[in-house]
């Protein structure tokens, strides 16, 4: 029997950190892309599948199938309007849901953050609701053997490996493997020979309560663009001229003795 490989994935909007209004383009978050090439090359030696999981709108479909044509075999969309506005524990809540219903698996696999609420939780908690050991920022799985899994990650200095038994979670950092982008041929073929299932909050047993703004014990209160306080400010004269204010400039502004 071969290895059953799941990757959770976000889609994310191309305008970046911070965009608002739903309905944009989206794209492949990027920091999920190492755990996609993990996943492929585990699938390959191991003779494994791949399936992907994500939650979002309708349109987080062209980031699920930008994902699938870089190697994966099918997709999970949890999409329904009682998800917006989840924070990280409610989206883990949907994920675990999701995940539990295609079991059994033997690797649940995801980036490291997001790029746009890079917050890094989603992963562990999903975990933690799924009752799986968890290893953060592994760049490397040495071995597969039976129901024994040997991962080394690299972290404060240090090259660390673990022996994890039984089914197991991880985030995924890049490891030296070049990523698999993927042109528009792949993508458009992707469209017609693959295909992505839409779960909503009742194929997935959820109360209304328990997702969306209901089942999200945080909230967001505001969110604002970083006002930087930098100034540039430019010295003219020749150079001598130029380190004496400077010097000045510094010594005024207490930076200098």
């Amino acid at each position: 029997m071969g290895l059953n490989i799941i990757v959770c994935v976000k889609a994310v909007l191309e305008a970046g950190w911070g965009a608002k209004g739903a309905g944009k383009n989206t794209t492949l978050n990027l920091f999920d892309r190492p755990a996609i090439e993990m996943a492929n090359e585990l699938a390959q030696k191991y003779d494994g599948t791949i399936t992907l999981v994500s939650m979002g709108p309708e349109s987080a479909c062209s980031a699920l199938y930008e994902a699938m044509s870089m190697g994966p075999h099918q997709a999970v969309l949890a999409c329904d309007s009682l998800f917006r506005e989840s924070d990280t524990y409610a989206t883990a809540k949907v994920l675990s849901a999701a995940i539990e219903k295609l079991s059994p698996f033997d690797l649940l696999l995801f980036g490291t953050r997001s790029s746009d609420s890079d917050t890094g939780h989603v992963g562990p908690q999903t975990a933690q609701m799924l009752s799986l050991p968890y290893i953060s920022n592994v760049h490397d799985v040495m071995d597969l053997d039976m129901d024994k899994t040997t991962v080394e990650r690299r972290a404060d200095g240090f090259v660390e490996q673990f022996q994890i038994t039984g089914s197991a979670a991880m985030s995924v950092v890049h490891g030296g493997t070049e990523y698999g982008y993927t042109g528009l041929y792949e993508i458009e073929n992707t469209f017609d020979n693959k295909s992505i299932q839409r779960w909503d909050h009742t194929d997935l047993g959820l109360e209304a309560h328990e997702v969306g703004l209901s089942g999200s014990p945080t909230k967001i209160v505001a969110l604002n663009p970083h006002k930087s306080k930098k100034q540039c400010q430019f010295i003219a004269g020749d150079v001598a001229q130029a380190a004496e204010t400077l010097a000045q400039t510094l010594s005024q502004a207490g930076l200098v003795d």
